[in-house]
């Protein structure tokens, strides 16, 4: 028997194993990656509707009704703009939450656009 016919062929199996072992380990990483990323998304799409909801749960509080109803009516005159602080800076801090990556442009939209565009 040849021995160095043996060792080659030995040597390219041991080549294409590791070639296949590199290979297997690129794909499980991919789909590593991407399993992660769903995940990740998923995640941060949980926390911007839990978000939401407690903003929609102050913007819709009892307390807060009044707020909105006294700056609508200082929006409405024109005058004593100061009474509509509050509800300006709430609005203004659900804009700072969506440039911030926070709260998910479609789940704020869902939530107050209405309020926003009148």
């Amino acid at each position: 028997m040849n021995w160095n016919a043996l060792t080659g062929i030995a040597t390219a199996a041991t080549a294409l194993a590791a070639i296949g072992s590199t290979w297997a380990a690129i794909f499980a990483a991919k789909k590593q990656n991407v399993n992660f990323e769903r995940s990740s998304r998923d995640f941060r799409l949980s926390l911007s509707a839990e978000l939401a909801l407690k903003l929609g749960e102050r913007f819709n509080s009892e307390g807060f009704r009044k707020c909105r109803f006294i700056a609508a009516s200082a929006l409405l005159r024109q005058e004593g703009m100061d009474e509509a602080e509050d509800v300006l800076d709430f609005l203004e801090s659900v804009g700072l939450l969506m440039r911030l990556g926070a709260l998910n442009d479609e789940v704020a939209y869902s939530f107050f656009f209405h309020w926003i565009n009148l």
